[in-house]
């Protein structure tokens, strides 16, 4: 069982996440937010972060370079639904530490392949 911190601003699609990791033995606390996310990273350890990149209350790039100043090792799973503008945040998303990236919709089946290949690979 990995812990998982899953960060995305749209709550009808962090309650099907949350759902379908947690069928998959996956033990699940989500955010709404950069800001809350990077509180939620200070206060504990967790084997899997799933963020998104543009959410009003801190955005997933602010995140992913508080991970770098901070030396916070951990796997992650960068998720954009921009559009047109999702393939240069993506990019910039590898170039600051994120092991995957995917384009939102995002596929249950997709999510669930990409996390077990991080986490067990």
């Amino acid at each position: 069982m990995a812990r998982i911190l899953l960060v995305d601003d749209e709550p009808e699609i962090t309650a099907a996440w949350k759902q379908v990791l947690e069928a998959d033995s996956h033990s699940v606390t989500v955010e709404h937010g950069g800001h809350l996310a990077i509180e939620r990273l200070t206060e504990s350890l967790y084997d899997l972060l799933i963020l998104d990149i543009y959410m009003a209350e801190g955005d997933g790039l602010e995140v992913l370079n508080w991970l770098m100043d901070y030396k916070y090792e951990l796997k992650v799973i960068v998720i954009s639904g921009c559009g047109n503008c999702g393939v240069s945040y993506l990019d910039a998303a590898k170039f600051l530490g994120a092991q995957k990236t995917l384009s939102k919709p995002v596929k249950m089946t997709q999510l669930l392949e990409t996390v077990n290949e991080l986490l067990y690979a």
